[in-house]
């Protein structure tokens, strides 16, 4: 509803991480990287704006900080043989659907992401871990996750879309890096009319699973629909 607070809040911790010497800020959170990232974009691409951003912290922003999604720091610094060499437990057997939803990928132009509309670094990470991943139309669509509350009927049919498409792509489960994707499709399966539930991961979660850190550190029983009798079934806990 404040087109300069959008920039003025996110840049106040974009200019914090360049005034303490830091060259990149990492976000977990899509919806935080969206915001740190457009506004870093807006700064550094428009006076007026970048005018507004200085009047407004006291600081005039340099550009010298790069705002990256956990997804690409995991794929690029870490690097997928660091990934798979740390892995002590495969997840043999288990296959996923991995969602990128809206935010991670677009606008490309804004994101510098490769394959906005179709991304495959989460499936790579996931595959490193030993899952398989299936191929399906709706890893980038929407999810509703900002309506959830406002507009609770349009945010669950764009839930229902994507979780039937998952499951009707084969995935036994599904895994995101955005934790308001993940909250939106764990909490609200109980209304869509499914056959059944079915778990939503964290790729960080499975991540630490495959590392040998066990379902404890892994937050699983803060899964709102319970992952743990799944993965037991399946051998991997």
């Amino acid at each position: 509803t404040d087109a300069k607070l959008a920039n003025v809040l996110p840049m106040r911790a974009v200019a914090a991480a360049e005034q303490m010497g830091l060259k990149t800020v990492v976000s977990p959170c899509s919806a935080c990287f969206a915001r740190l990232k457009e506004s870093e974009h807006a700064v550094g691409n428009d006076q007026r704006i970048a005018g507004e951003v200085e009047s407004e912290i006291g600081y005039a922003y340099r550009g010298s900080v790069e705002v990256r999604h956990l997804m690409d720091v995991v794929v690029e610094k870490m690097g997928l043989d660091e990934v798979k060499e740390r892995v002590t437990k495969p997840l043999s057997g288990l296959t996923v659907a991995c969602y990128y939803g809206c935010l991670i990928t677009r606008p490309p132009a804004i994101t510098g992401a490769e394959n906005a509309e179709y991304p495959i670094k989460m499936d790579r990470i996931v595959r490193s871990l030993g899952a398989r991943t299936v191929d399906w139309s709706h890893k980038t669509e929407c999810c509703g996750a900002s309506l959830s509350i406002t507009q609770t009927p349009v945010a669950l049919k764009l839930i229902g879309r994507v979780m039937e498409n998952a499951i009707a792509s084969g995935a036994e489960a599904i895994v995101t890096m955005c934790p308001m994707c993940h909250l939106n499709l764990d909490t609200r399966q109980g209304g869509l009319g499914l056959e059944k539930e079915i778990p939503v991961f964290q790729a960080t979660q499975l991540m630490a699973l495959a590392f040998g850190l066990g379902p404890k550190k892994a937050c699983l029983g803060n899964n709102l629909v319970d992952p743990r009798p799944f993965l037991g079934k399946k051998g991997l806990l």
